[in-house]
């Protein structure tokens, strides 16, 4: 399953580049899918998981925080 997530967040935020061409926004969205699937995950520890997935350093939200 793991690997399955990571697939995921990947083509999430792949996806979302080839759209937006944003990569703060990507990012944004694939830290969602990622919350979406793991509820229980705090949103800081999400940005951290999906940036080591990404092989990227995090990217803050876009509302900044």
């Amino acid at each position: 399953m793991s690997d399955d997530l990571n697939q995921l967040v990947r083509a999430t935020y792949n996806n979302a580049m080839l759209v937006q061409r944003d990569t703060v926004a990507a990012f944004d969205r694939a830290v969602q899918v990622l919350l979406r699937r793991r509820p229980l995950l705090a949103p800081a520890e999400a940005r951290k998981e999906v940036a080591l997935m990404l092989a990227v350093e995090p990217i803050e939200p876009a509302g900044g925080s």
